[in-house]
């Protein structure tokens, strides 16, 4: 499994995810499980990590002896920021030609950047705490991730607008 680390896209390293990923490996005995880095926004805005993303994709099909993996099912996994760019692998492994996917684990995923499912229309608007909103920090996330607002509407930067998600299953 690759797993791509949580943040908005802006933030958020591995060493957010090594708690999750302790236990799912823990879990998951006898399975590989390898966890990467990808370009932030603020140091390039998309599609920088959906690129990167991929490329990792790619590099561990590649290295699959050095990795002690035998090649055959490949499953992307994330958290937030890091699901979308899962769900985003598994569009651009099908438009690519691969590598073939066997499945994909999306955890609070970031998939629409219109903010328009209903969850998001369905978090409140004001925290109670003093702490800015779940939907105001999803909202910023998006703006530094896609500064150009035409590339909001592009599928690998909001997969669940896609037109085309038929045959994103496996090859």
């Amino acid at each position: 499994m690759v797993f791509f680390h949580g943040g908005g896209f802006v933030g958020g390293d591995l060493d957010e995810g090594d708690q999750f990923l302790r236990r799912l490996a823990g879990r998951a005995a006898g399975h590989l499980v390898l966890a990467s880095c990808y370009t932030l926004a603020t140091e390039r805005p998309f599609p920088a990590a959906v690129e990167d993303a991929h490329a990792v994709l790619g590099w561990a099909k590649k290295n699959k002896a050095g990795l002690g993996w035998n090649g055959k099912r490949l499953v992307v996994a994330g958290i937030e920021a890091g699901a979308n760019l899962a769900a985003v692998c598994a569009l651009m492994s099908r438009d690519r030609g691969g590598p073939a996917l066997a499945g994909q684990i999306l955890v609070m995923p970031m998939l629409d950047p219109g903010m328009t499912t209903c969850s998001m229309r369905d978090v409140p608007l004001d925290g109670d705490d003093g702490m800015a909103s779940v939907a105001d920090t999803c909202a910023a996330s998006y703006r530094g991730y896609l500064p150009n607002g035409a590339d909001r509407a592009h599928p690998y930067a909001s997969p669940l607008q896609s037109s085309r998600l038929k045959n994103c299953r496996r090859r």
